[in-house]
């Protein structure tokens, strides 16, 4: 075995356990941020070590968001240990992709493959029982989409919808299908809205417009679709959407979001006057768990940069997250589906999914790289 191929599968086992143990919430789940440190080590062993520009642009983007968050934080004097825990849970996922594909014989694609099947590994560990109680699962199919409640319902369908849209793009059915039947089991609202609405951008531009690949289009429609979703989070924290979902769901909307709108409203009036500037990263994770039992993260990622951020910040993020990941015509329907999940869920500080992010981001610019030098 190479030393590429031990790196490769030694990643593997840990993401594996650490998915594991991130399911069970045991303090194992720390295990994932030593892939990095492992990487980097085996990266010693490489003739050929290159960073991607594309990683560099992003480390910059958020390493000077993360430096102006700070000199804001220490002029209001509210600096709390919880920022730098944000903080590095914002760096080292782009970090960790850095070192996987920093060297040039590495295979992405395969470590792509061999950290899929480290994900399905950890959800068959962990819900074992439940899969294998068949009439429980589809009775709860049923019920899954009014109460967003189902047996094995995880996190990892944030991760394995990254792969599912991966593998339907690279037209691998197998690896698509199995990909497929887990992201269901693994059942997030949020999540299948966002497979839905990629799969129907993806028939409308591939199947039935047939547009050509224009970068810069692309990007100011995907700065359209971010508008259009601080607007939606705006209209919902405003109550409009309240008197649809009673008349036609027959509950509250509070209810329906499992209790997001109340603490949309009180996190909102609570940072009111930080707004423009931010209040500090973690900020809103610090408030939440002193008030609320139940609520630690704000569950919107739109509205936790906004406010611990600001309006300033927020607007030079969106438009450089934008820019900088664009890495080919496949990227779009990778960044559309995470931009989705940035409405109601906190992807934003999630190691597992955004390492996954970059990691095919890192893949599509390979390709691109590999056709301009076979030219």
């Amino acid at each position: 075995m190479g030393i590429k191929t031990l790196a490769t599968y030694l990643a593997a086992v840990v993401l594996l356990f650490a998915s594991y143990y991130t399911s069970s919430e045991h303090i194992g789940r720390y295990l994932k941020y030593l892939i990095f440190p492992l990487w980097v080590f085996f990266l010693l062993f490489y003739k050929n070590v290159v960073v991607k520009k594309f990683l560099v642009y992003n480390l910059v983007l958020y390493t000077g968001l993360v430096a102006l968050n700070f000199t804001v934080t220490m002029f209001k004097g509210v600096f709390d240990p919880r920022f730098l825990e944000e903080s590095f849970l914002l760096i080292v996922p782009i970090l960790t992709a850095a070192a996987i594909t920093g060297g040039k014989e590495t295979n992405i694609k395969k470590a792509i493959d061999v950290f899929f099947v480290a994900y399905v590994l950890s959800f068959l560990l962990f819900f074992w029982r439940d899969l294998i109680n068949v009439p429980k699962l589809i009775k709860g199919f049923t019920t899954a989409i009014r109460l967003s409640e189902f047996p094995t319902e995880s996190w990892l369908a944030f991760p394995l919808g990254l792969f599912t849209i991966y593998y339907f793009l690279e037209k691998r059915k197998w690896f698509f299908l199995i990909s497929f039947c887990f992201f269901l089991l693994s059942f997030k609202r949020i999540a299948l809205v966002g497979f839905i609405a990629v799969i129907g951008f993806w028939l409308l531009n591939e199947k039935i417009f047939k547009k050509s690949f224009q970068p810069k289009q692309f990007a100011k429609f995907l700065l359209g679709i971010n508008i259009f979703f601080v607007v939606t989070v705006y209209l919902f924290v405003s109550g409009f959407f309240s008197i649809f979902v009673k008349r036609y769901f027959n509950m509250s909307i509070n209810h329906l979001t499992q209790g997001r709108f109340v603490v949309y409203n009180d996190v909102l009036e609570q940072f009111s006057q930080d707004l423009w500037t931010g209040s500090s990263l973690g900020s809103i994770h610090l408030y939440l768990r002193k008030k609320y039992e139940t609520f630690e993260y704000i569950h919107s990622d739109i509205l936790k940069i906004v406010i611990e951020l600001g309006v300033f910040s927020f607007i030079i993020w969106l438009l450089f997250f934008i820019v900088i990941n664009i890495k080919g015509r496949k990227s779009i329907y990778i960044i559309l589906f995470l931009n989705i999940l940035f409405i109601t869920d906190n992807v934003f500080i999630y190691f597992d999914t955004l390492f996954v992010f970059y990691l095919i981001l890192a893949k599509y610019d390979q390709e691109i790289l590999y056709r301009k030098n076979s030219e």
